[in-house]
């Protein structure tokens, strides 16, 4: 009788877990993503590509005045300071190439990127990527590209690379009104993540 007791308590837990995982995994598709998923921002033209390769660029204009030397002290730092913050969870951080003469620095970075963070649902990737920024007069151009995920690494490991998963063909439906649910929240948080580094930097050479 306690066996069998036993067996109808451990299988109406599973089963209640089971329910609350797919209540807040169906969350990600139905609130905020479901309308981003349709959303200008995130649809046609906003994964950039050069070459068959996802690259972002941005130009930040530097003040009136403000020399190349300093604004990429301004940028190192910024570096440091930005990916070294404990929300942006940032795994690992490696400087790919510097050239102080040339104004230049490259970094490759490997940081947690979250979905969903819930009881019981944790939805997240590693998010790699290299961003390079250089300084040029009254100017800084900064790239992010050889962005790939790392996915389910604690269950089903899955490897992306953004060329085939977050672009517009990849991406996207036919007519070009929304993104499909499963690799469209990838595309959706890199551009977040993107406009979140260009503003970022952009207020620390103001």
């Amino acid at each position: 009788m306690k066996q069998t007791l036993f067996k109808v308590t451990r299988c109406t837990l599973l089963l209640l877990l089971a329910s609350l995982f797919s209540n807040a995994y169906a969350q990600l598709y139905t609130g905020e993503m479901k309308k981003a998923r349709k959303d200008p921002h995130y649809l046609q033209g906003a994964v950039p590509e050069e070459n068959g390769l996802v690259v972002f660029t941005a130009e930040i204009p530097l003040p009136e005045g403000k020399t190349e030397a300093r604004a990429f002290d301004e940028v190192k730092h910024w570096i440091a300071q930005y990916f070294s913050r404990k929300d942006a969870e940032v795994l690992s951080r490696k400087t790919l190439d510097l050239d102080s003469a040339a104004c230049y620095v490259q970094v490759g970075i490997n940081e947690y990127m979250v979905f969903m963070n819930k009881a019981l649902a944790l939805d997240r990737t590693q998010f790699l990527f290299s961003l390079a920024v250089k300084v040029l007069p009254g100017k800084a151009v900064v790239k992010m590209s050889d962005i790939s995920y790392y996915y389910e690494e604690e269950r089903d490991p899955q490897r992306y690379q953004a060329e085939e998963w977050i672009t517009d063909r990849a991406c996207m439906n036919k007519k070009g009104t929304r993104l499909y649910p499963m690799n469209g929240k990838f595309r959706v948080k890199t551009v977040d993540r993107w406009d979140d580094i260009v503003a970022s930097l952009q207020a620390a050479l103001k």
